[in-house]
């Protein structure tokens, strides 16, 4: 499965949830498809989504934190 049909899946099921996106592709291509209020996008910071969204689910415990990133990251 390429990436772009992998989000097409994933992207219209989001809901309010915090998503925390890469840089580079997956946040090009997530602002394509569906920008929200939720989404926070990670430009120019390569390697920290991890870090961004570990950060947020910790100070978030009630409600699910997703992180889109990939191999380049």
């Amino acid at each position: 499965m390429k990436g772009t049909d992998a989000f097409k899946e994933i992207i219209p099921l989001l809901t309010d949830e915090p998503v925390i996106h890469a840089n580079g592709f997956i946040c090009r291509e997530s602002f394509n498809l569906k920008d929200r209020e939720g989404n926070f996008y990670m430009i120019g910071s390569m390697g920290l989504a991890s870090s961004i969204g570990l950060g947020v689910a910790l100070s978030r415990p009630d409600q699910k934190t997703f992180i889109m990133d990939g191999d380049g990251n």
